[in-house]
């Protein structure tokens, strides 16, 4: 709905926040993820994986890593970049000013799911042909986590200033 674009933005399927064919949404792309443009403005990218976690390294030097399933929890970094109109819980909100909202996110091209509960950020690196690394946020932790959703599914998009 409008009011729920208005208050939330868009979601984008990995494809279109890279700004590339769709045929990348099951198939591998070759391109580069560090620095990569995409959807956002000139003198702007989308983050890559790394970055990522160079943002986590600075906000919180505790975290812990589950070297299971390559997914991390880093320790209260996600409550640094919540803002603080849509989390609850937690303490030390939007400490940083990143100012991020609980979206939720659109399950291929089908369903939205989880607003008020979670925030899915892509990143701008692929894991697999059909899948990219992604930070999201859950209401009930302080940390932040990573995982490999579906490209096609529709998650936010965070840019980062060249440097």
């Amino acid at each position: 709905t409008l009011d729920s674009y208005t208050d939330y933005g868009c979601l984008y399927s990995w494809a279109v926040a890279m700004n590339i064919s769709e045929d990348y949404l099951t198939d591998s792309w070759t391109g580069p993820d560090e620095g990569h443009q995409g959807i956002c403005p000139d003198g702007w990218h989308l983050p890559s994986d790394r970055e990522w976690q160079v943002l986590e390294d600075y906000l919180d030097t505790a975290k812990e890593y589950d070297k299971d399933d390559e997914r991390q929890n880093s320790g209260n970094s996600g409550n640094k970049i919540k803002a603080d109109t849509t989390w609850t819980n937690y303490e030390n909100l939007n400490e940083s000013g990143f100012g991020a909202l609980a979206t939720g996110f659109r399950w291929e091209q089908r369903y939205f799911l989880n607003r008020g509960k979670y925030a899915y950020f892509w990143t701008s690196t692929e894991k697999y042909a059909k899948s990219a690394w992604y930070r999201y946020l859950w209401n009930d932790s302080p940390g932040t986590f990573r995982g490999f959703p579906l490209k096609i599914n529709g998650l936010s998009v965070r840019c980062v200033m060249d440097d």
